[in-house]
């Protein structure tokens, strides 16, 4: 079984891996060729695995990640035990990946931020930049997070719903938040015309998936004017695009 078919049925079983590693995301936003994945297996079990993506520029081979997708690195099997026989496991465990890597003139991933140790990583030769992902640790209650909103946003949220009378649906296409979407560019004078396409074919693996809801903010006429694309997996939604 070749190493693709082992990832697959990987992210089929392991809920833990985040959706942008999912393999059917990756078909989606890269084409089923241009990924590949790196594993570590013991035992006849895959206990870490790093998917990337190949770009070839000026006879350069880049690993990167795909567009729409946040983040890419490491998963690694979770196990009980003590702290410093977890992070001994997870060092050798990483310096197995890295070495599995194919040739390459560059490296260059944002890691979920569930993986914290880049230390073998950094013991030959990567770099390392610091970003900080916001997190909402419970959205089933509607009150509390309206109370944490700064003043300012609920008087605008007030205001909008009072002078133009604007709703929020959960039932509208594809079609309607991309009109938006690529307008939304046009006015920063950035054209996003080309991007049609890949987000027509993630949309259509994140419904088959049902892990995705689009909102629209519209006036009584219909007419749109705000929207946002938000996907989930089983430990967190992510805001994609707006």
């Amino acid at each position: 079984m070749d190493k693709k078919t082992i990832y697959r049925n990987l992210c089929i079983k392991e809920a833990k891996i985040p959706i942008f590693s999912q393999a059917w995301w990756l078909d989606a936003v890269a084409g089923k060729a241009n990924w590949d994945v790196v594993l570590v297996e013991k035992g006849g079990q895959v206990v870490a695995s790093m998917p990337y993506v190949t770009y070839k520029r000026f006879g350069q081979i880049k690993l990167r990640q795909p567009p729409l997708t946040q983040t890419l690195g490491p998963w690694i099997r979770e196990v009980d035990g003590k702290q410093t026989t977890r992070l001994s496991r997870e060092k050798d465990l990483l310096q197995q990946l890295i070495a599995a890597l194919p040739r390459y003139d560059e490296f260059n991933q944002k890691w979920h931020f569930s993986q914290t140790n880049w230390l073998p990583f950094f013991w030959v030769g990567f770099n390392q930049t610091t970003h900080y992902t916001y997190r909402l640790p419970d959205l089933s209650n509607q009150d509390e997070l309206w109370s944490g909103l700064r003043e300012n946003i609920k008087r605008e949220i007030h205001k909008a719903k009072k002078r133009t009378c604007l709703k929020v649906y959960t039932d509208k296409s594809i079609e309607v938040f991309l009109d938006l979407y690529i307008k939304n560019f046009k006015r920063q004078g950035k054209d996003k015309s080309n991007f049609k396409n890949l987000i027509m074919r993630l949309n259509a693996a994140c419904e088959n998936k049902k892990v995705r809801r689009i909102f629209i903010a519209q006036d009584e006429t219909g007419r749109s004017y705000a929207g946002v694309y938000l996907v989930w997996d089983q430990q967190s939604a992510y805001y994609l695009m707006g």
